[in-house]
């Protein structure tokens, strides 16, 4: 959503050859390949469960207070994602966005499940 918002990433500009410079592919596709390796890495866990020969247990509080935790950080990241756009698209006024939940802390995630 970043990159197409702001119409492209700089941080890929280099590889891709943009600006000038000699597009380097096998590079872009080594960063490619690392992306898909954290992918599959931060999947395993569910396709482990989603794998297994278990019945479906039921749900004791535990798993509703680390469910209910999870969607209480998800929806906390995509906020603090809403609220970063919002103050760069206003011109990113002063040194780093203390708008909302980033007023808190520069890193959000770490002061939240």
């Amino acid at each position: 959503w970043r990159a197409h918002e702001r119409k492209g990433d700089s941080r890929f500009d280099e590889v891709l050859g943009k600006g000038g410079g000699t597009p380097q592919p096998m590079r872009f596709f080594v960063f490619w390949m690392v992306q898909a390796f954290w992918v599959m890495l931060v999947s395993m866990p569910m396709l482990f469960v989603n794998s297994s020969n278990v019945n479906l247990p039921t749900f004791s509080g535990y798993d509703f207070g680390w469910a209910i935790l999870f969607a209480g950080g998800v929806l906390t990241e995509i906020i603090a994602d809403i609220q970063k756009a919002v103050w760069v698209k206003r011109g990113r006024q002063g040194t780093f966005c203390q708008d909302g939940i980033w007023k808190y802390s520069r890193k959000y995630m770490t002061c939240f499940p």
